[in-house]
């Protein structure tokens, strides 16, 4: 698995999968094809905020992006992670319920 770290934090921001070819392309990371998924571009943050490691050990079970900084040999949590409470889905003509946190 390889591991896409943020420059700046040292955080972990995407897991890619090893077949999956990883090159800068017209300022962005391009994220090459793998059986049955289509190649897709990274843009935000740019190439040169980002470091590529091709192994990134054993990813831990509950990885987030954010969630761990990983810096070539381990994987560190992150103290100031927060869980992201889950959106709850509705459809365009409901008004939200102002128990349920949708907005």
């Amino acid at each position: 698995m390889k591991t896409i770290i943020n420059k700046t934090t040292g955080l972990s921001m995407f897991l890619i999968a090893d077949e999956r070819a990883i090159t800068e392309e017209h300022g962005m990371l391009k994220i090459g094809p793998a059986e049955g998924k289509q190649e897709y571009y990274i843009g935000n943050p740019k190439p040169d905020e980002l470091t590529v490691y091709d192994k990134g050990g054993t990813v831990p079970a509950d990885w987030r992006a954010g969630k761990y900084s990983y810096n070539g040999k381990k994987w560190i949590p992150n103290p100031n992670y927060k869980q992201r409470e889950p959106r709850i889905p509705r459809t365009s003509n409901e008004a939200p319920h102002p128990d349920n946190g949708a907005t």
